[in-house]
This record gives C-alpha cells, sequence and structure tokens, in this order.
C-alpha cells in the first residue's frame, strides 16, 4: 500500500525533475547586438531654444552635427537666397 509521505515524495520529485526539464530545455535567449562602434561625428535631432528680442524665447527642431573628438558642434541650415536658389549648409556653433 502506498502511503501518504510516499506520494508526497513522488509528486515532489516530479515537480523537481519538471522544473529543471523547463528550465534547461528553453532555447537561450538571443545574444543583445553588439555596441555600433562610434564614428567621430554623431548626427541627432532635438529641440532647441533660440533667444528672440524682448527676452522672448522660441522653441524650435534642429538636426546638429557634433565632432565627438573635439566638441565642435554645426547646425543644419536650409533656406532660399535672395535670387530664388536654395541652399543647405552646416552652420558651426559659437560655443
Amino acid at each position: 500500500m502506498v502511503t501518504r509521505p510516499k506520494i508526497m515524495i513522488a509528486v515532489s520529485a516530479l515537480a523537481l525533475l519538471l522544473l529543471t526539464v523547463l528550465l534547461h530545455g528553453q532555447p537561450n535567449a538571443p545574444a543583445a547586438p553588439a555596441p555600433a562602434v562610434a564614428g567621430r561625428y554623431s548626427v541627432v535631432g532635438v529641440p532647441f531654444t533660440v533667444n528672440l528680442s524682448e527676452g522672448r524665447t522660441s522653441v524650435e527642431q534642429g538636426v546638429f552635427k557634433i565632432d565627438t573628438a573635439t566638441g565642435q558642434t554645426w547646425r543644419h541650415s536650409t533656406g532660399v537666397t535672395k535670387d530664388g536658389q536654395f541652399f543647405e549648409r552646416w552652420v558651426p556653433i559659437q560655443n
């Protein structure tokens, strides 16, 4: 005859075996991608504040190029000349 303690031992052993199989049987999580190798320049799009006359300010969206070796920063600028010609350029930011 099977007693209650023997059943509990058998159930505990089965549960431990099942848990072990579940934990070790799962495929490994995919490895995190290798971090990108940073180049010398980074380009970011961020909001920035423009100081207007009489203490007023305006928040605008801008694209900036940063030289990670020197810290020099440029803002991407586009527009139209007096002659109607489209232009785009990197304008250096004065620190």
